[in-house]
């Protein structure tokens, strides 16, 4: 299996949201014990997140005049945003590559 899996991924927290770093820590543990080729993932690019994204969104985001209860505003919201849509494309990629 493929496991598309950046570190940096451990630097999203917000107190009180159910995705927290020690569950992400502690999924990579034991996808480790297994035989797996990891992957870290490249940022996709600005225009790619256009084709799915108005840029006054991505403008928000960048800035940190973006939030809601499902994904509240952290710092490097925006670098972070960008490895999590470039995984999602390299995913994709390897999907239809057949691998």
């Amino acid at each position: 299996m493929l496991i598309i899996h950046s570190p940096r991924c451990l630097e999203y927290e917000a107190p009180g949201h159910p995705e927290r770093p020690a569950r992400v820590r502690d999924t990579v543990a034991l996808l480790e014990e297994g035989d797996h080729q990891w992957l870290v993932p490249d940022p996709c690019t600005e225009d790619q997140l256009l084709r799915v994204h108005h840029p006054s969104q991505l403008t928000a985001v960048r800035l940190g005049d973006y939030s809601d209860h499902d994904t509240p505003h952290f710092p490097q919201m925006y670098e972070l945003a960008l490895l999590a849509a470039g995984a999602a494309v390299q995913a994709a990629t390897h999907a239809v590559a057949g691998r």
